[in-house]
């Protein structure tokens, strides 16, 4: 939930008139400080992030919507219903990985980040990671073997933090039935 304390009230009027301006929703509640009120973006994290994009905050934290829930609007799963050009550029966020992707008008669309980590595998990253993919094809009996090494307390284990594990490679060389395997055998529980 996104709220604003401007801390006066003539300051208040000119945020909920330019938000208002801007088509933004705003309720006005009690804050923590008291006798100063607190602007309170309504529409969920789809508003928050148009606000973001829209106003371009320099307070770091303001961008940040990590573990944000986007809610299913009422009728079921969310849809494109429209693509137009709104003629500027505006920075983008990606919400699953805070990489700043891509996000316009509440529509969330994941997009990879590994472009630049094919720069650590001396690769270049425009030309090659659009020519070149790297597959790790023994990447469950590497996994396997890091699981049963004494020196490993049950962490947790991180997948597809680089690209999504289901890419078309996955089709060809079948590793995600070994690497799921190797957790199972691991004995390693998912947090519920």
């Amino acid at each position: 939930m996104l709220r604003i304390v401007p801390g006066e009230e003539t300051l208040a009027r000119a945020c909920v008139d330019a938000l208002r301006r801007l088509g933004f929703r705003v309720a006005s509640e009690p804050s923590a400080r008291p006798g100063v009120r607190a602007l309170r973006v309504l529409g969920g994290v789809a508003e928050q992030l148009r606000l973001v994009a829209v106003t371009d905050p320099a307070v770091a934290r303001m961008r940040d919507v990590g573990g944000a829930r986007v809610e299913e609007p009422p009728g079921g799963a969310p849809r494109v219903v429209s693509v137009r050009d709104t003629g500027t550029l505006r920075p983008m966020v990606d919400i699953t990985t805070g990489t700043g992707d891509f996000v316009a008008a509440g529509v969330v669309s994941h997009n990879c980040f590994a472009r630049n980590t094919h720069t650590y595998l001396d690769l270049d990253a425009g030309a090659d990671f659009d020519s070149q993919i790297v597959v790790k094809v023994n990447v469950a009996r590497v996994l396997e073997r890091e699981l049963a090494r004494p020196s490993w307390r049950r962490e947790h284990v991180a997948m597809g933090t680089n690209t999504d594990p289901y890419q078309r490679a996955e089709g060809r060389y079948r590793l995600m039935p070994g690497v799921i395997g190797a957790l199972a055998r691991s004995g390693r529980r998912s947090p519920s």
